[in-house]
């Protein structure tokens, strides 16, 4: 086939939320265990899972990343995306490969990726409380970083390389809806990014004959080219189903709030102005509760809720058959918030403080000073004096929202949203706390439910789901006996 052109797809993605795309590396840091340790202060070595990046310290998606995201939610057969993406069956044993080439993308600036570990930690179903040997920490490419993206591809006669570009730029702007996510952490709401088309290079006919004339690196040359992005025909993105969303306002009406965030602690010094536990907070000073606090929480309320019921509770891994078939008879639990071999079908976006009437926003910082107790004594231990700094009575709003199609992928849905029915009704009801120091009094929420009850909150909220109402599904969740 005669080639007609190669073309160049030029524009920026830009992180919404923090990015973790990790290239299978790990190092080694150290990390304060507890500000007010009974044996003090203690560090201890920790992995660092990290992050795709040049020598440069540039962060990096690598284009097999972007290609794969861009590639789902189109069908098989689709003869465009299949031009595109190349494809390969069995029957008849037939092949082709894509047109189109995904080049890494690169950030625009380097970044300090000693400033930028999150650590985490497995949470015990029982206890509630982080699991010893449990913690672990990755590096995350935080919100408002661009990258560069450069998709590159070729037109043969009879093909028009506006239709292949403008379907691959419809492709890029399933970002700006969140129809499509980069990197992992998905159900934390990470990986949300924006798109925006740049400049459209085509070395076509005219083009290439100059270039053949005088010879340089492809990239040079495509680069020198005009900007032609106003000669592309309009794609109509594809449309994805949309999910069932709960917009939650928590509201923590008489209590203090925060999350810790160990990048702002330290010890106590003259002059240092530091705390043992400080509030994480949004880039403008607004007070953060992060999607995988938020769904961390509700998980285990859940299976609290099913030991009550004298079933397990307990989460087990999913696999898959010779056949390919999931796992049979799931319990809710492991349905609905994952699993080894299945992630959750929950995503949550993080809780970030809203504006209160008659109140100053963001609220300014609150610290309360504590004094550890003497276990034999009982008297305050010496020299184990510590102080928390967070936000007095804030509203945080974010959203739930719930994978159905997932979901009915490992069963009938109605028995698993019976059981997050119940976990809703004790949100709303008070019976949650988020964050640290719930035994002090921190972070026990209600939900803003308006003049409804909260067993009517959660029946409004989740109308229309299914078939039967949510005592229906409650009943059938009821009735499971396979996880106890």
């Amino acid at each position: 086939m005669k080639l007609e052109s190669i073309w160049q797809l030029e524009g920026t993605l830009e992180t919404v939320t923090p990015l973790h795309i990790g290239d299978g590396g790990v190092r080694y840091g150290k990390f304060r265990r507890s500000a007010n340790n009974p044996d003090g202060e203690v560090e201890e070595a920790s992995e660092i899972q990290t992050a795709a990046k040049r020598l440069d310290n540039k962060a990096r998606i690598p284009g097999s990343a972007l290609k794969g995201v861009l590639r789902s939610g189109f069908a098989v057969e689709d003869a465009g995306v299949r031009q595109v993406f190349g494809f390969q069956e069995e029957e008849p044993a037939i092949g082709q490969g894509g047109s189109v080439q995904f080049l890494d993308a690169v950030s625009e600036q380097p970044l300090s990726w000693a400033q930028l570990v999150l650590g985490r930690t497995a949470i015990d179903p029982v206890s509630g409380a982080a699991q010893d040997r449990f913690l672990f920490h990755l590096e995350l490419v935080p919100e408002e970083t661009r990258f560069q993206v450069r998709i590159r591809g070729k037109a043969f006669a009879g093909e028009l390389w506006q239709d292949a570009v403008a379907l691959v730029d419809s492709m890029l702007r399933r970002f700006n809806d969140e129809s499509i996510t980069l990197g992992s952490g998905e159900s934390n709401h990470w990986g949300v990014c924006r798109w925006r088309l740049d400049a459209v290079r085509v070395l076509d006919a005219a083009e290439r004959g100059k270039w053949l004339a005088a010879p340089k690196p492809l990239d040079s040359a495509l680069g020198k080219l005009p900007d032609r992005k106003s000669e592309l025909n309009a794609v109509t993105p594809v449309a994805e189903t949309r999910a069932n969303t709960i917009h939650l306002q928590l509201r923590f009406d008489g209590h203090s709030f925060l999350v810790n965030d160990p990048r702002k602690t330290g010890k106590k010094e003259p002059g240092k102005d530091v705390h043992a536990h400080a509030a994480r907070r949004t880039a403008d000073g607004k007070l953060l509760l992060p999607a995988e606090s938020f769904r961390g929480v509700l998980a285990h309320q859940a299976a609290r809720i099913a030991r009550t019921k004298g079933k397990a509770g307990q989460r087990q891994p999913v696999k898959r058959d010779s056949s390919g078939a999931l796992t049979a008879n799931l319990d809710s639990v492991t349905r609905l918030f994952g699993a080894a071999g299945w992630a959750s079908v929950i995503q949550v976006r993080d809780f970030v403080e809203i504006s209160r009437t008659g109140q100053p926003f963001p609220l300014p910082p609150q610290t309360h000073e504590f004094l550890a107790v003497d276990r034999f004594t009982g008297g305050g231990a010496e020299e184990r004096k510590f102080d928390a700094e967070g936000g007095w009575q804030p509203w945080l709003a974010g959203r739930v929202t719930i994978d159905l199609k997932r979901l009915s992928a490992t069963g009938k849905p109605e028995p698993a949203l019976g059981l997050l029915a119940l976990t809703l009704r004790d949100l709303a009801e008070g019976d949650l706390s988020f964050g640290w120091g719930s035994s002090k009094g921190f972070g026990w929420a209600t939900v803003d439910t308006g003049d409804l009850d909260a067993a009517q909150w959660v029946e409004s909220s989740m109308a229309g789901w299914c078939s039967g109402s949510v005592t229906d599904w409650i009943r059938e969740w009821e009735k499971e006996n396979h996880n106890g």
